[in-house]
Parts: C-alpha cells; structure tokens; sequence
C-alpha cells in the first residue's frame, strides 16, 4: 500500500541531505522547514551563507539593524531570490505574516515586522536567509520515500549557534548518524 502523505507535518523539522545529493545547491544541505501542508513545502536552507557581495541588496529593518553578523547573512535557497526574510527569535508574532515555525523559531519577511518594536519585543537571535527552497505538493514527501533527505527536530541551540560549514555533520551527530554509516545507494527492505 502506498501512503499518499507523510503521517506528520514536517514544519520546524530540520531535512538533512543524504550523501548521493549531488545538484550544489543541495549537497550536504540543512534545510528548516518552515511550512508544511498539503499543498506543499517551504524552508530555508541553513549552511549556506550569503556572499559578501550580495548582502548589500539586501535591505534590514530597523529592529534588526545591527542584529545580523555577517555570519547571519544566508542563502536560503534557490527559489524566491528577490525576497528575504529573518528566522529569529522573538517571544511574539511579529505582525501578521510571522509564522511559528518551532518553539523559539519564527520566520518573518522583510519589511513585514511592525515599524518600531521595543527592546523587549525584539529578537536576541536573528538569521537573514536571502531566498528559499519550496516543494509543489506531495514533492518533499516523494524525495523523503527516496531517501533524498533524514529528518530531525530543529532546536533554536542548533539553529542560532551551529557555524554553517558543521551543520551537514551536527546535524547527522543530532540524529545519532556518522556521515560514514550513510549509503550513497538508496533500497528499500
């Protein structure tokens, strides 16, 4: 029996490519799923920062000036390139297009957060990811049954703090996995 789709939502889970992920742009990948339904997927990919030419384009508001290192500065995926939006984490929404991703995680775009917050309101933790990775519906369910990606909660801890070029390996060590222990082959028993 084939399931149609997975029997858990899969936002504020953390997709780690498998070793036979080859395509640049996902290899060794960390990707935070940020919205999972039936109609498909959308997250930000982790472990890719931002070159430094390309910072500059992107505008930061107010609340967050001074916020984001250039460390914070990601690539978050291939699609959506002339958007950005900031993974933080403060305690409440801000405004109404921030989206809970995980306790601790939300995702607002930029230039949707509210004009003036106070220093309570802001975040302590930001990302800015330029871009996203997206499914079309049933597309991450069907590159999950070919052990294209593992999966794991995501924690603010590994979020926040992980440096980018680790993620791939602390992201596995999470899970328990060596890199080493992983097939490049893909069986089903």
């Amino acid at each position: 029996m084939q399931i149609d789709t997975l029997p858990f939502p899969l936002t504020g889970r953390l997709l780690v490519a498998m070793p036979g992920v080859a395509d640049d742009v996902f290899k060794r990948g960390v990707i935070l799923i940020c919205a999972h339904s039936r109609r498909g997927a959308m997250g930000v990919l982790l472990n890719r920062l931002l070159p430094p030419e390309l910072r500059s384009d992107v505008r930061v508001d107010r609340n967050f000036a001074g916020t984001p290192s250039w460390q914070s500065y990601r690539s978050g995926g291939p699609a959506g390139q002339d958007t950005a939006q900031y993974l933080h984490n403060a305690e409440k929404p801000l405004g109404s297009q921030t989206i809970q991703v995980a306790r601790g995680l939300n995702l607002t775009p930029v230039g949707k957060a509210p004009a003036i917050l106070s220093p309570s309101e802001r975040p302590t933790r930001v990302l800015l990811a330029s871009g996203h990775c997206g499914w079309a519906a049933g597309q991450v369910e069907d590159e999950l049954r070919a052990n294209v990606w593992l999966t794991s909660w995501a924690t603010t801890e590994f979020v926040f703090h992980c440096p980018p070029k680790q993620m791939w390996r602390d992201a596995l060590g999470l899970m328990g996995v060596s890199p080493s222990g992983l097939s490049t082959e893909v069986g089903h028993a």
